[in-house]
């Protein structure tokens, strides 16, 4: 039988465009100080291998045309590495995809099969020990409600997570065989007023773990078609609040209708922060919206400028919003609206 590990995705403030995924092809990759001390090995060979040669470059004391030459060359030879060393420290993702450690593998600790298949992932792409998260009491079943799934796997995976001091430097989570992969979210789905018939009741544990924020608060916005937004859609689509309650969408519908812009504005503001960085820009362009309809121009422009900043890419929207046309003569608006991606809306 043919056993695959699951994954899901955990980002670290990253837009979707940077989303960095180990490839399934490699079965084995040395992390970035493995590589640095690789490539000063070979620079530190190179020099041995200059100075003990008899062709080598020695500088002549006869000659300070010649010494110069050779202390340029030995200037060039020393800086070199240096500064590759330097510009690869200032940019975490100089090198291309995810390691061992980027990642955390959970375990059945009840299976035998789930057990061997993790040694041998581990063993193949260089998971370090400590990444390694073993459950005990995994029920035996394809399916298991949502409230199983937060008390028996999500929350013990998170929490053993931020023990360890792994969260700072995880992008994701790889389950091994043996898990239910089939979470009931009926319990919370009958609780949506006026929901969509499309709406199915059961969730997967990868897609659940990525939205492990909204599924830990109980937030039904899990659920909705718009909580992926990986997934590339109109942008009319995309403009749709992320609300905790129905009482909070009711109380937004009404500041906006009664035209009450301030208020709606700030209630935005507070939803923001109850939403996973990697799904806020679209909240932070509908403050910007409010804002500007309220007339404050450099509280509109900051939103526009954090929405752009966490992931929006549509700029000819924003130059063609109604909401913005007071601000498109503004020079902080110019300047920010260039920086913004043009992806078709």
């Amino acid at each position: 039988m043919l056993y695959q590990l699951s994954y899901a995705l955990i980002l670290q403030n990253r837009p979707p465009n940077q989303l960095a995924v180990v490839p399934q092809s490699l079965a084995k990759q040395y992390d970035d100080v493995t590589k640095v001390t690789e490539i000063l090995k070979g620079f530190v060979y190179m020099l041995s291998f200059s100075f003990n040669s008899p062709n080598s470059f020695t500088p002549s004391l006869d000659s300070n045309t010649n010494q110069h030459k050779n202390q340029r060359f030995w200037l060039f030879f020393v800086l070199v590495p240096l500064a590759f060393l330097f510009i690869t420290s200032l940019q975490p993702n100089a090198f291309a995809g995810a390691t061992g450690s980027n990642w955390v593998v959970v375990v059945n600790g009840e299976s035998v099969n789930s057990r061997s298949i993790a040694n041998l992932y581990c063993s193949a792409r260089n998971i370090p020990g400590r990444n390694v998260i073993v459950l005990p009491s995994i029920p035996d079943s394809d399916q298991i409600s949502v409230d199983q799934f937060r008390e028996l796997i999500l929350g013990p995976v998170l929490k053993e997570i931020e023990t360890r001091g792994l969260a700072s430097h995880i992008q994701g989570i790889a389950y091994s065989s043996d898990f239910p992969t089939a979470i009931g979210l009926a319990s919370e789905i009958d609780a949506i007023p006026n929901k969509s018939p499309y709406m199915t009741p059961v969730g997967s544990i990868n897609g659940l773990t990525f939205l492990f924020r909204f599924v830990l608060a109980k937030n039904p916005s899990y659920v909705g078609f718009e909580s992926n937004l990986y997934c590339a859609r109109p942008v009319k689509d995309i403009l749709r609040p992320l609300v905790a309650t129905p009482d909070q969408a009711k109380q937004l519908s009404d500041f906006i209708g009664q035209a009450k812009h301030a208020d709606a504005a700030a209630l935005l503001d507070n939803l923001c922060g109850t939403i996973d960085k990697a799904c806020v820009y679209p909240m932070l362009y509908l403050a910007a919206q409010q804002w500007a309809l309220a007339g404050d121009a450099k509280q509109a422009i900051r939103h526009i400028e954090q929405s752009i900043q966490a992931g929006w890419a549509y700029r000819d929207h924003i130059l063609n919003d109604p909401a913005f046309a007071g601000l498109v003569d503004d020079k902080d608006f110019k300047r920010i609206t260039k920086r913004c991606s043009d992806q078709p809306s």
